[in-house]
């Protein structure tokens, strides 16, 4: 008898000496088994039963799904449970069956009865929609840029059997096919529309992996690209062509005689109608459009998108809102949309100018980027970054509108001190920024008081504390203070003590922000914001000095030194000053290192060494 039959009969006969309580019936089968197998011992002996794998995987293991070389998709795994005869399937799963070798069943949820030694439960599936990781990788944009890209794909298994005997690596081979469907899709599209075109892609990707995956029992859901990265040199390249860009923006709006030409800030779009909303729409700086489940059901919205269009497209100054909507639906004209549209050409007939018209608002405004209300648990929330991110928009431009010069270096010292800040925190925090004369503190404190005083119940920026202490008084900066809280012109304070007392009931509720730019004396402090429980829980401190001591001696908890520009945003800032352009003119290169490096990193040196070079020649 060979090794094959011996092994498979021994393991026959082990299974029954340890089963706890065997019965007769199934030790007779057991028995049965074996007989069975030394009766045809000759098949077993053959020369193709020797290339079978041994007996006791035949018989005791189990084969499953494997995730392949991806350890994310690995995670995903399941290990099939040993057949004891009965088997209860939980929901939402599926169990493949093998009899002797061969599929016999799919089993779903539910308890199922299975013969044990000739069943086996080869695989074992979820149903569930799952997510994975589509890995980082490189790809190469049609102006030969090369960009990093990854994102998340959405997979559920459909055919358990399929999924099973299909692909060796059904989610794996998703995965890859993923990677290269975008890799494809960027490679037609310029690095400018690639930033566009990610719902575009993401529904490309989706259509090509369930083209793919049917013949292995997968259905991709959704793809989402998380990142499209450029180079570094690539992205200052666009970050300067965005100033460009703005400067040209604004030499148009000079030249037509106004930097402030829009009576509105904001047009909202949604269902109504209102012939004088169209003149509104003209003299409207943005535009948000509510695009609902029945925005297209109305004529109106369709009239007030296209005018939007017109007047707005090219400034890109259009913020979609996807109110429980998709993206796509919207632009390719999906279920109502569809249904919408199908009534407006019974009405007006079909392939009618206007209606056409319609649907190429529709698909270019969902080309804009906006908010989905499906990305939110709680519409607060959607508000709130809505508000926030038009306050962004607009309120910077009452104070800075009309400049061309770009803030160097500014951008990282206000992610800085947005930590110190700590918004959320609900406590009353002051935050201390210091450093020698000319380095931009009021200019920094300035741009953080723009960008949060909104979230603020009152904001105050108490400008040249140390000029004005020193020559009109602490009670002047008290009068100042009072007078903005009060919103009254001339409020009575008597003395320092009286101004105090006054301060803190005006303050003691609120959330407040206050700036004390350039304080040089511990007093001022003690004058005019005292102590933390002057103000209301979540209120913020900001303090400019350059005594780090004054800062110590009240107690700052979060100090900031500010320092000087490194070499790269130094000659951008010379270079605007003296040429307005951020990288110097040929001839004077080796001129402009110079004028750097003595200025030794000092904005205000940096300013007035550039202006004082304008329109020089190398000579002068």
């Amino acid at each position: 008898m060979n090794n094959l039959t011996k092994l498979t009969s021994l393991n026959a006969l082990r299974s029954l000496r340890h089963s706890h309580s065997p019965s007769p019936a199934t030790a007779l089968r057991t028995l049965t088994t074996c007989s069975s197998l030394l009766r045809n011992r000759s098949i077993a002996s053959s020369p193709a039963a020797s290339s079978l794998r041994p007996a006791q995987s035949f018989l005791g293991g189990v084969r499953h799904f494997r995730a392949g070389n991806n350890s994310d998709s690995r995670s995903h795994e399941i290990a099939p449970p040993i057949n004891w005869g009965i088997r209860i399937v939980p929901e939402r799963m599926a169990f493949v069956i093998e009899r002797l070798g061969k599929y016999h069943a799919t089993l779903n949820s539910g308890m199922h009865f299975l013969i044990p030694l000739v069943d086996r439960i080869a695989f074992v599936h979820s149903l569930k929609e799952e997510v994975f990781n589509v890995p980082d990788q490189t790809a190469v944009t049609q102006d030969n840029v090369r960009v990093q890209v990854d994102g998340v794909i959405y997979l559920k298994i459909e055919d358990p059997h399929l999924a099973s005997y299909g692909a060796e690596h059904p989610f794996d081979a998703a995965i890859q096919v993923a990677q290269g469907i975008m890799r494809s899709a960027l490679g037609k599209l310029t690095l400018d529309n690639a930033f566009k075109e990610r719902e575009n892609i993401n529904d490309e990707i989706v259509r090509g992996v369930n083209e793919a995956a049917t013949s292995y029992g997968l259905k991709c859901i959704r793809c989402v690209i998380k990142d499209i990265n450029p180079p570094q040199t690539v992205r200052q390249a666009m970050e300067l062509q965005a100033d460009a860009e703005r400067k040209k923006r604004v030499k148009i709006l000079v030249s037509e005689g106004s930097a402030f030409p829009w009576k509105y800030d904001v047009f909202l779009s949604f269902r109504g109608e209102d012939t004088q909303l169209l003149t509104a729409i003209e003299q409207s700086r943005f535009a948000i459009i509510v695009l609902s489940p029945n925005y297209a059901t109305s004529t109106w919205c369709l009239l007030e998108l296209s005018k939007i269009l017109e007047c707005m497209e090219k400034r890109g100054s259009i913020l979609p809102i996807f109110y429980e909507v998709e993206p796509s639906d919207v632009r390719h004209q999906r279920r109502s949309f569809a249904e919408a549209f199908e009534k407006h050409e019974e009405k007006f007939g079909e392939g009618n100018k206007k209606v056409e018209g319609w649907r190429d608002a529709l698909t270019k405004v969902a080309n804009f980027a906006g908010w989905s209300s499906k990305d939110y648990r709680y519409e607060t929330e959607l508000i709130r970054d809505i508000v926030q991110e038009l306050w962004s928009k607009v309120h910077p431009s009452l104070t800075l509108f009309g400049s061309s010069e770009k803030l160097v270096g500014m951008d990282t010292k206000l992610e800085e001190i947005d930590v110190l800040l700590d918004k959320e925190a609900n406590d009353v925090r002051s935050i201390g920024i210091w450093g020698m004369g000319g380095l931009g503190k009021t200019t920094l404190a300035r741009q953080v008081y723009e960008r949060v005083s909104h979230q603020f119940e009152v904001h105050i920026f108490l400008a040249n504390v140390r000029e004005v202490s020193a020559t009109q008084g602490l009670v002047h900066l008290q009068k100042q203070i009072l007078s903005q809280i009060l919103k009254e012109e001339n409020v009575q304070v008597w003395n320092v003590y009286s101004g105090i007392t006054m301060i803190k009931r005006c303050f003691c509720n609120k959330v407040v922000l206050l700036v004390l730019d350039d304080v040089d004396q511990p007093e001022q402090l003690e004058n005019l914001v005292g102590e933390k429980d002057w103000f209301g829980s979540r209120s913020r401190i900001i303090i400019t000095t350059r005594d780090k001591r004054v800062l110590v001696t009240h107690r700052v908890e979060k100090t900031y030194e500010l320092k000087g520009l490194n070499e790269d945003e130094a000659l951008q800032l010379f270079s605007w000053k003296a040429f307005r352009e951020y990288v110097p003119e040929e001839d004077y290169a080796e001129l402009s290192e110079s004028f750097v490096m003595y200025a030794g990193g000092l904005p205000l040196a940096l300013k007035t060494l550039g202006s004082h070079l304008y329109q020089r020649s190398p000579d002068a």
